[in-house]
Parts: structure tokens; sequence; C-alpha cells
């Protein structure tokens, strides 16, 4: 992959990388992300639903809904960018 790749294939599976956090809402995502759900592996954006103002994700939901293995990965500002791409790559290259 390369700066601005988001189609990605890893052991024979399709993979790609959604660049937008979904807080809009359930249906909102759904419209948005429907094509993609063909992929056997998305990573996508999306904020601490600890942090102050946020909401449950429905992202989450309607991925682990379709048979997606959810796993969040924090990435704070001032991380190590190539540590998080790689703990991002292990997680999907273990499943």
């Amino acid at each position: 992959m390369g700066p601005g790749d988001q189609k990605f294939i890893l052991n024979t599976r399709l993979g790609y990388i959604l660049s937008q956090s979904f807080e809009e809402g359930l249906k909102e995502f759904l419209v948005y992300s429907e094509k993609y759900f063909r992929h056997e592996l998305l990573v996508f954006a999306d904020r601490p639903e600890t942090k102050k103002g946020s909401k449950p994700s429905p992202a989450r939901e309607a991925l682990g809904e379709a048979g997606y293995l959810v796993t969040a990965i924090t990435i704070k500002g001032g991380d190590d960018q190539q540590h998080k791409a790689t703990e991002i790559f292990d997680v999907l290259n273990s499943n």
C-alpha cells in the first residue's frame, strides 16, 4: 500500500480503509458503507465512546451484526504512527 491507497489485499482477503468516522447514526453508516460489506477486512476511524459527547458507535454495532470481528485500537496525538500501523496490520493479519 502507498499513501492515499484505500483498497488492499492481505493474504488473499480484500480490505478497505474508510477514512471517515461514523457518529452520524446507524442509517447513515449503512448507506455509506453498504458497498464495503463485500470486503473481508475493514478499517475505519471512530471516536472513543469514553470521550465526552461521543455516542455509542453505530459502525461497531453494524459491523458486529454483519459478522465482522470488531477490534478497537486507540490512537492519540503524538503516538508513533508506524507503531500504530503495525498494530493494525497485526490485528488484520491474525484473523
